[in-house]
């Protein structure tokens, strides 16, 4: 009988273990976007940044992948607890963490070209590949500078798009100079491209501001475990190497 109570008292500890140790889920829309996110591997910056913020906690994250519009519909209706990246025009509802990432949108040129981009208008006559939905992103003087450009394209494939502008067939690329980096070297490191087409110089014009951006939380309570999990990785230096580590 002593034996019998000794090890419903293990499983029982046991089974309390498991719980604690699980924590409480966490539900997280995000969106694939290399290396902010990488779906293939369930990591990327924001990813490994919000995990490193809540190691510790009682928290578990379970990262959900939508296309961002649809992210922010399912939070509106209560089926996420955060959704990343967020506008706050466009998110009505919920508790806005600290900035936690930025987005710094650049053209980039070839350097053999020796174009002199140093304004929005100096790309009125230039071809320009770019990400989706750019013309809504950069502002209304860009929109309106593009407007007439028939040689205007927007790519949602930012690989893609980066290989046009090395093989000449684009004059200029416009993206968020984290995700350039990232891309151009996979594409060196790929052995079935044109590896020396992607060791040609290239000048970087800083033409738009750079945008951080938060993450919305259900919950205030979360949110402040994260704040404070987030100001702890940028004072011991843990975010920097983050970033570092995707470039």
């Amino acid at each position: 009988m002593k034996l019998i109570k000794n090890i419903t008292y293990l499983l029982i500890s046991s089974l309390f273990s498991v719980t604690v140790y699980a924590g409480e889920i966490i539900t997280v829309g995000v969106s694939e976007l290399p290396p902010i996110v990488i779906r293939s591997e369930n990591r990327g910056i924001e990813l490994d940044i919000m995990r490193a913020a809540f190691a510790g906690s009682n928290y578990e994250l379970e990262f959900i992948y939508y296309p961002i519009i649809r992210s922010y519909k399912e939070f509106a209706k209560d089926k996420l607890d955060i959704v990343i990246n967020v506008d706050t025009d466009t998110i009505k509802s919920g508790f806005i963490s600290q900035d936690v990432i930025s987005f710094r949108n650049v053209v980039v040129s070839l350097k053999k070209h020796d174009f002199d981009i140093q304004k929005i208008v100096d790309l009125k006559d230039r071809s320009i590949v770019t990400f989706f939905n750019a013309k809504s992103v950069l502002g209304d003087e860009f929109s309106a500078v593009v407007e007439k450009n028939s040689r205007y394209t927007e790519h949602s494939n930012q690989k893609s798009s980066l290989s046009m502008l090395f093989l000449g067939r684009t004059e200029t690329l416009i993206i968020d100079e984290k995700i350039f980096y990232y891309w151009l070297k996979v594409l060196k490191a790929d052995q079935g491209h044109n590896q020396a087409a992607y060791n040609a110089a290239y000048t970087i014009a800083p033409l738009f501001a750079e945008v951080n951006l938060p993450l919305a939380f259900k919950s205030d309570e979360v949110r402040e475990v994260f704040d404070k999990g987030l100001a702890r990785l940028r004072a011991n230096g843990e975010y920097q190497k983050i970033l570092e580590s995707y470039k």
